[in-house]
């Protein structure tokens, strides 16, 4: 959405075009012309983050200099628990960021945290380190080794056996898709509890 004009020949405005680029810096491609209206739906995006220019076309098809660039963000999210059950019952056994009860044969999951749910959101990399009191690490995930970003540790640990119930801490480095450069790369310190 963008104003008309205060000033000038805004009367002779007939249509506008529209052009867009993934970052403020990069080549402005027109994905809409003879727009009669100040507002424009761009569909079909998998990410907000997201530049735009408008031009001004009058009645004798003068055009107008392009507009300053104007730039929307994703508004990325990342959380994860602080306990988790690793015990067979389908219910919180893996430490993960997204979480949702769910159902299993049509019927909701008897979970004490049903109406929790979490999903991050324009994640693009995922880098996770498990230690245990000591400082020595347990486990580790990287989404660029494991091919997903979905983190999703079972409480067994990096030489295949299950860890023992304890409190254990992590660093979770998060690169996000995002145009603001300050919050692309975050770093997520924390501890968790695995009961079993």
């Amino acid at each position: 959405m963008w104003s008309r004009p205060e000033e000038g020949c805004r009367e002779d405005i007939v249509w506008y075009n529209l052009y867009a680029s993934s970052t403020p810096e990069g080549e402005f491609e027109m994905i809409g012309t003879q727009i009669r209206d100040t507002v424009y739906l761009e569909e079909g995006l998998s990410s907000l983050a997201r530049c735009y220019r408008v031009e001004a076309v009058d009645g004798l098809g003068r055009v107008s200099e392009l507009s300053e660039v104007v730039c929307s963000d994703n508004c990325p999210y990342f959380e994860l628990p602080n306990v988790f059950t690793p015990n067979g019952d389908d219910c919180n056994d893996k430490f993960s960021a997204w979480y949702d009860p769910g159902t299993v044969g049509g019927e909701e999951l008897a979970c004490p945290v049903t109406n929790v749910r979490r999903c991050p959101r324009f994640v693009k990399e995922v880098r996770f380190k498990v230690y245990n009191r000591w400082g020595q690490e347990v486990y580790n995930f990287s989404s660029v080794t494991e091919g997903t970003i979905n983190l999703e540790w079972d409480g067994v640990g990096n030489d295949g056996t299950p860890l023992a119930s304890a409190v254990y801490y992590y660093i979770a480095q998060v690169e996000f898709d995002v145009l603001d450069a300050r919050r692309r790369s975050q770093q997520y310190r924390g501890w968790v509890q695995l009961i079993r």
